[in-house]
């Protein structure tokens, strides 16, 4: 789920930090609000694979013999689909997207900062 997020998240955040700021000037509002629309976009984009995952990081201790004899990632989606169909795909959607807002906008802040402050 990490190289999904990650490809994502650059690309995203360099296509809206060269729109928002054609220039290339060091422009903290502009690394604030690219970073944290791109990790809004990556965590959107990668939320069905995190519900994937949790599935399968949750079997051993499950309940249901479904989710306990789940094999992969493959039986994971099947899963979600027949219960839930393509909403349960987005379970958990806002929590996600709300956590990697602001963690990614300082981040990418923070990144642009030190870069600008060593080429000084």
């Amino acid at each position: 789920m990490t190289v999904p997020f990650t490809a994502v998240q650059f690309t995203v955040y360099e296509q809206l930090k060269a729109f928002l700021n054609p220039v290339g000037a060091y422009s903290p509002a502009t690394h604030i609000v690219a970073g944290g629309l791109a990790g809004a976009v990556a965590g959107a984009v990668t939320t069905p694979l995190d519900v994937a995952k949790t599935i399968l990081q949750t079997r051993g201790t499950s309940a249901d013999p479904e989710i306990r004899h789940c094999k992969g990632l493959a039986d994971a989606f099947r899963i979600i689909w027949t219960r839930d169909g393509l909403k349960g795909f987005a379970r958990g959607l806002a929590p996600r997207v709300l956590t990697f807002m602001p963690s990614n906008a300082l981040c990418w802040l923070s990144y642009e900062f030190f870069k600008a402050a060593i080429r000084d």
